[in-house]
């Protein structure tokens, strides 16, 4: 069953700005849990060295279509760094991104930024902050990468859909690219279990697939291990001991 949509105006959303200076959201659960949408530190630099990072690899593979799961659209951030990447190594045409986001309004603000309609103050300057992080660390023009954005959402190859859950997943795409973006098992215990993720993995995952997540934790590997994925050795962000990146080139046995 999917996760419930969420009005914005109900859920205790608010700006704050991260160390390199881009934007991020906090949000405040029901059961009074707070949790940052991104690492302190630096949100888009945290995107782009786990995100950016995978979505690099992937694009090095040169296949004819991509297929690429998003799962916390948030502000767009991997939206964002997966077209900037796509306009510098020439492969716009071959993404297809399924993004997935429980909150309502995050799905609403993006494309009206895109299409110049109007949308709260903190949306229009966050997604201009990321719009111009974007240009100038992948040396690209602002305008092809709204242009693109654009491009991809009124032509279907980026989708952005309500919430997501792996046990009771309704697509039936598979896919090579997993930027796993989810809010931590404190937040959504049921996005990390190891059943769920084992099964979600299973069913849809391409080959080769490569999947990257800020968090490492057992369940997950346990997961990926099981459906043929190897697992690199990558740091986490700004300290962190760990984060997760996994390769998957062969069919898993049954």
């Amino acid at each position: 069953m999917a996760r419930k949509d969420i009005p914005l105006q109900e859920s205790p959303w608010k700006f704050v700005r991260t160390q390199d200076g881009s934007p991020s959201l906090v949000l405040s659960s029901e059961i009074g849990v707070e949790e940052w949408m991104h690492n302190s530190f630096g949100a888009f630099e945290e995107s782009v060295f786990i995100y950016g990072a995978a979505l690099e690899k992937a694009f090095e593979w040169h296949l004819p279509r991509y297929e690429v799961f998003s799962l916390g659209l948030g502000l767009a951030y991997n939206e964002f760094i997966a077209a900037s990447l796509a306009l510098k190594l020439g492969t716009s045409s071959s993404v297809f991104i399924e993004s997935y986001e429980t909150v309502a309004p995050l799905r609403e603000f993006i494309v009206n930024y895109l299409e110049r309609r109007s949308v709260p103050e903190g949306f229009q300057h966050a997604y201009d902050w990321i719009a111009e992080a974007c240009t100038k660390r992948f040396e690209i023009q602002r305008q092809e990468l709204l242009s693109l954005l654009l491009e991809w959402k009124q032509s279907n190859q980026w989708q952005i859909k309500e919430g997501f859950h792996p046990s009771n997943f309704q697509s039936c795409t598979r896919f090579h690219v997993f930027l796993y973006d989810a809010f931590s098992r404190k937040m959504n215990p049921e996005l990390w279990t190891e059943e769920s993720l084992q099964k979600f993995l299973l069913d849809h995952s391409q080959i080769p697939a490569i999947f990257a997540t800020y968090a490492a934790t057992g369940a997950l590997n346990r997961a990926l291990k099981a459906n043929e994925f190897v697992l690199l050795d990558q740091p986490g962000f700004a300290g962190k001991r760990q984060s997760t990146m996994a390769i998957r080139t062969q069919h898993p046995k049954i």
